[in-house]
This record gives C-alpha cells, structure tokens and sequence, in this order.
C-alpha cells in the first residue's frame, strides 16, 4: 500500500481528493469510491473519520496502487 496519511480535517480531505480527481479518467468507479469522503466536505456535515470513511481511503490508495497504472506507456504498442 502506498504511504498517503490520513486526512486529519477537511483542508486535507479535499487536498486529497482534488489529487485523486486530478487523474479522474484514470480511475474506474473514483466517484463512488470517494462518495463517503466527498460528503464529509460539505459545511453541514462535522469531520468524522468513520470505518465507511476508512474502507473508501484504503479502496482508493489501493486503486491508486496498481501496478498497471505506475508503468510508463508502451509507444511502440
């Protein structure tokens, strides 16, 4: 697993988040798999790290992880 820290307020929960979504077409499934993240950076809704909130940070650093998306591009294919 890649070494990414838990967000610890909402400035670094978006701050991850825009780094995902930077890479957007990159990543099957991105908008469900943050669904839980993304709501917890609304003004409404208190920063609570959750066990929902765990499962989508660690389904997505592992998504982030695979090695098919860490290789440089094959040109000559």
């Amino acid at each position: 697993m890649i070494a990414i820290k838990m967000p610890q307020n909402k400035k670094q929960l978006r701050q991850f988040i825009g780094m995902v979504n930077y890479y957007k077409d990159m990543y099957r499934k991105r908008a469900e798999i943050l669904a839980p993240l993304t709501k917890m950076t609304s003004k409404n809704v208190p920063f609570k790290w959750s066990m929902e909130c765990q499962k989508a940070f660690d389904e997505i650093k592992a998504v982030i992880a695979k090695k098919t998306m860490l290789i440089f591009p094959d040109y000559n294919k």
